[in-house]
């Protein structure tokens, strides 16, 4: 087995949260990084507070360094995000907050958004919370494909989803989308 080189691993934001994007940047170089995770998130890429304008500088920031987004990963486990919620109102939020996701994604040059499944309620059945994480993450796909970015669909633990928490309930969605994104 060989070792692993600095190329195969990337740095996040997540991580310097308390820290300036720029600082975070900065970092990435000082450390030897080529490659970063983006995280969605307040202060820094929050997809909400996100200006077209604050956008393009954070892509010309981070070309400037010669860094390369892998992944762009929204929050979506401490916001009110649930693409799988029973309320109309919070799923719609949700599918439009992804939407938009995408389209920072499209900007950063991120090949993959993460996406996680959100949750049903513990008293309905799960196979109304599923049909509804399944249409939702098939409206995202759509977008996704036209723009050219792949979705990474996340399985949660159990205390944060009880849709997809494993790799069988992860292939059991996949198997039911028809997108290729």
């Amino acid at each position: 087995m060989g070792s692993i080189s600095r190329d195969q691993i990337s740095g996040m934001n997540f991580h310097y949260m308390h820290y300036s994007f720029d600082y975070f940047l900065d970092a990435m170089v000082r450390y030897g990084f080529k490659h970063i995770e983006v995280w969605g998130a307040s202060p820094h890429l929050y997809v909400d507070d996100l200006t077209p304008a604050e956008l393009g500088r954070i892509g010309r920031e981070i070309e400037r360094r010669e860094l390369k987004v892998v992944c762009f990963t929204p929050e979506q486990c401490v916001y009110p995000v649930n693409i799988a919620a029973k309320e109309k109102v919070i799923r719609e939020r949700s599918v439009g907050y992804f939407l938009k996701s995408l389209e920072v994604a499209k900007e950063l040059r991120a090949p993959p958004l993460l996406v996680t499944p959100g949750w049903g309620y513990e008293h309905e059945p799960a196979d109304e919370a599923w049909a509804r994480l399944r249409e939702s993450l098939a409206r995202i796909a759509e977008k996704a494909e036209e723009l050219d970015v792949t979705l990474a669909l996340e399985p949660l633990t159990r205390t944060e989803s009880n849709l997809i928490t494993d790799s069988v309930t992860l292939k059991r969605m996949l198997g039911r989308q028809d997108q290729p994104a």
